[in-house]
């Protein structure tokens, strides 16, 4: 009897063991789908994180080839501007100059027509003085 009670603990502790290699096989099996699943969700989060930063970055960077484009379209129009002002800037410098030296030349002609004009005064103020001296000589 003791052989045969042995026999059935023998086939009952291999029973239980199959069993439990079973279960210890279907949940590892679960473990690893579970695993698998979500690594596969961890990529597909990181690939539409990636996706949302590169296409934030794409926009970005599309900004600033416009604001670069529109700024140098502005330098060059100031640039261009600055040539045109820089060609006026010159433009009245001469006539100043031109109006400096026609003025200095005006005042120059007045103060020869003014000496001119004084001489003849003091000419003709000696005339007559000398002409009423005369008269008075004359009398």
């Amino acid at each position: 009897m003791l052989t045969c009670e042995a026999e059935i603990v023998n086939e009952y502790n291999e029973l239980l063991r199959t069993q439990l290699e079973n279960q210890k096989v279907y949940f590892e099996t679960l473990l690893q789908q579970e695993n698998e699943e979500t690594e596969r969700a961890i990529a597909d989060a990181v690939n539409k994180t990636v996706m949302q930063k590169r296409q934030k970055m794409q926009a970005k960077l599309e900004r600033c080839v416009k604001e670069k484009k529109f700024l140098e379209d502005l330098n060059e129009n100031l640039l261009k501007n600055q040539e045109i002002w820089k060609a006026k800037l010159l433009e009245v410098e001469e006539r100043e100059k031109k109006v400096l030296r026609m003025k200095g030349d005006k005042i120059q002609a007045l103060e020869d027509q003014l000496r001119e004009l004084m001489a003849q005064l003091e000419a003709a103020g000696k005339a007559v003085e000398q002409s009423s001296v005369s008269n008075e000589n004359e009398r």
